[in-house]
């Protein structure tokens, strides 16, 4: 589990592991693999989770990496 809550990336739908890097969308606060949310906004500039509509550069710009190495990662 990682410290936001969440266990599962839900665009690749595999569970969040000690030292993935995830990234948080800025305003909905989702949390999604770095790599997987890339991937997403070079396609759709709406959050997978919630829809939310971030124009323009916004959500590429404005989203955050989130290092976590989550050494007590519960299962």
């Amino acid at each position: 589990m990682s410290d936001f809550g969440v266990v599962r990336c839900s665009i690749c739908f595999f569970d969040y592991k000690n030292g993935d890097r995830l990234k948080q969308y800025p305003c909905c606060e989702h949390v999604f693999h770095i790599r997987c949310l890339d991937l997403w906004l070079s396609f759709e500039a709406r959050c997978p989770n919630c829809l939310k509509f971030y124009p323009g550069e916004q959500a590429i710009e404005g989203s955050s990496d989130v290092d976590q190495e989550r050494p007590n990662a519960q299962n």
